[in-house]
């Protein structure tokens, strides 16, 4: 009879699960209370981890949003400027209005969020 390489897997996994679930029972039958004292612990650990990066990639969000915005806001400065020195040129009407734009964006998104 020839096994499968797919069911062979599953077989080797299943008795590994099965392995290292009766090592553990092992180690909490000679633990006792002390696995159960600990959990809570772990636990919380494990949740200030997540929210310790939840907090990180929210502040490098937010970092991102001011650069954006400040970048934003000199382009709109700086465009002002070039189409009071040349009203004719409708480039810098263009630049100015895709500016004023993204800063809009930039506001409303961290509006939105707040």
């Amino acid at each position: 009879m020839i096994i499968s390489p797919v069911f062979s897997q599953i077989l080797f996994r299943a008795f590994l699960k099965s392995d290292f679930a009766d090592q553990l029972r092992l180690k909490a039958r000679a633990l006792g209370d002390s696995v159960l004292k600990a959990r809570p612990y772990f636990d919380a650990l494990r949740k200030s981890k997540n929210a310790k990066g939840r907090t990180s990639h929210f502040a490098n969000q937010y970092t991102r949003a001011q650069q954006i915005l400040k970048a934003s806001r000199d382009l709109v400065a700086n465009s002002e400027q070039k189409m009071m020195s040349d009203p004719t040129n409708m480039q810098w009407l263009e630049l100015l209005n895709e500016a004023n734009d993204r800063a809009n964006q930039v506001n409303f998104k961290s509006f939105c969020r707040s």
